[in-house]
């Protein structure tokens, strides 16, 4: 990512996710679990810089594990296109669970 022209629209943190507990044999429902967590996060922190948030689409194909990277595409109501760089990290005391997400905006 170049670190040049769009300052505006970069950012970069960690967000904590409060993704329940408990043992879910699909992965569908952990796919669902930390769709419902990650994108309200993403959009108030987008909010916060500024940004009217329309619509944030989690791949699909996202992997809801610690250690999982994947980038979802961000639409505004502004007509700004934005990408959110992902990174799941562990919960500090359950390190097989997602407790944390390292993020990077970046504008396209």
């Amino acid at each position: 990512m170049d670190s040049g022209s769009k300052g505006l629209n970069r950012d970069e943190g960690e967000l904590r996710l409060a993704m329940r507990d408990g043992r879910h044999d699909s992965q569908l429902l952990l796919f669902a679990e930390l769709r419902e967590a990650l994108v309200p996060r993403l959009a108030r922190r987008l909010g916060e810089l500024g940004h009217v948030v329309r619509r944030i689409e989690v791949p699909s194909d996202a992997r809801p594990y610690p250690g999982s990277r994947f980038a979802c595409d961000v639409e505004t109501d502004g007509g700004v296109r934005l990408t959110v760089h992902c990174e799941l990290r562990p919960r500090r005391l359950r390190p097989a669970r997602v407790g944390r997400v390292r993020y990077v905006i970046a504008a396209n």
